[in-house]
Formats: C-alpha cells, sequence, structure tokens
C-alpha cells in the first residue's frame, strides 16, 4: 500500500464494468457507515487532514472484507485515495474523495463527506446490483458522452449538492458543492496506470 499523490486528473486507461462493479461493492459498506455514523466519519476525516494512513487502515478495516488487498491507500490532506486490483486487469482501480489538487491544504470536512456519503448510496447500490445499468453507465465513459452520463447519474443522485459530473478516457468524477465548504468535493472512480 503506499500514500499517492499524484494529480487526480492524470488518467490513461478506460473503464471495465466488472471493476466498476467490484470497486462500488467494495467501498458501499464505507460510505454507508460514514453516512450513518458520524464518530467513523469525523474520525475518517481527521485521519485524512493529517495523511494519517495507518488510522486510515485501521477505520476502513472495520468495513472491508478481510480477504481485500489494496493497491493503494493514500491521502493528500484534502482527500483519500483507496485502490484495488482485479485478476483481469493490469492497473488499480480508484475511488476517491478529494477536493482538487491547488485549491488548499490540510482541509477535508468530516460534514461534506458525509453529505457526499449519503448522497452516494443509491448510486454506488445500483452500480453493484444492475450490471445492465453498470454496463451502460461505463460504455457513456468511455464513449465520452456526458449527456448520457449524467441522465444515469442524475436518476439515483437527485441532490441539489451534485453541481458537476465530468469523465474522461478512465474514469468519472463527481462534484459536490455545500455551503458546508467553499471548496467543490470529488467523488471519483478512475483506472490509474502506473507510467
Amino acid at each position: 500500500m503506499t500514500a499517492k499523490l499524484e494529480d487526480t486528473k492524470k488518467r490513461t486507461q478506460k473503464l471495465s464494468t466488472a471493476a466498476v462493479q467490484a470497486t462500488a461493492a467494495y467501498m458501499l459498506p464505507f460510505y454507508r457507515k460514514a453516512a450513518k455514523n458520524e464518530a467513523f466519519a469525523k474520525a475518517w476525516s481527521a485521519a485524512v487532514r493529517k495523511g494519517n494512513i495507518d488510522a486510515m487502515q485501521k477505520l476502513l478495516s472495520t468495513v472491508l472484507p478481510q480477504h481485500i488487498r489494496l493497491a493503494e491507500l493514500g491521502s493528500n490532506g484534502i482527500g483519500f485515495f483507496i485502490g484495488f486490483t482485479f485478476p483481469y486487469d493490469d492497473y488499480p482501480y480508484v475511488n476517491s474523495t478529494s477536493i482538487r489538487p491547488g485549491e488548499t491544504q490540510n482541509t477535508f470536512s468530516d460534514e461534506m463527506f458525509r453529505l457526499i456519503s449519503k448522497d452516494i448510496l443509491r448510486f454506488y447500490a445500483a452500480l453493484v446490483s444492475s450490471k445492465a445499468f453498470a454496463e451502460a453507465l461505463v460504455k457513456a465513459v468511455n464513449l465520452g458522452h456526458t449527456k448520457r452520463l449524467k441522465q444515469y447519474i442524475k436518476m439515483f443522485i437527485p441532490s441539489c449538492a451534485l453541481k458537476k459530473i465530468e469523465s474522461d478516457d478512465s474514469g468519472f468524477y463527481l462534484g459536490f458543492e455545500s455551503a458546508e465548504s467553499k471548496y467543490t468535493y470529488y467523488n471519483q472512480f478512475f483506472r490509474e496506470k502506473v507510467l
């Protein structure tokens, strides 16, 4: 496991439906616990701000099955990055919630983290439970059909806090804004190639 601090826009590879579904399945219990357990969300956010990977690992172990091995677990003080590897792919799939680099330092709001966690639960659950939905969403990302991607995501995240939906050839990025913070927080899925 490494604390990767690379620019979140450095993406190079397309997504696979199987990996997106698996990543969503691994992350859903984590976001569910953050949404329902304020103490967990506060402890996680404090660990992210401090870059305390040991504390993050300990908290993550309470929701991830023991057989799941992480490819990476990182913090840059303004967000976190959790990566998984799969036997059918050479590169890790990363799930992240973060402010964009260069905007601030050592800032990660537990209120924003909980808001995002609550808002994305139905979307992640849909990715996990419906292969057809996951396939359609991944196809929209891979083909650059942003309008279609937005339609799919807003079906399950009608929240007014979701202000931006972006994608490139290897992932998608959901930007959330709220009165709780002056920064946009991005919940992200991407396939990362280690160069």
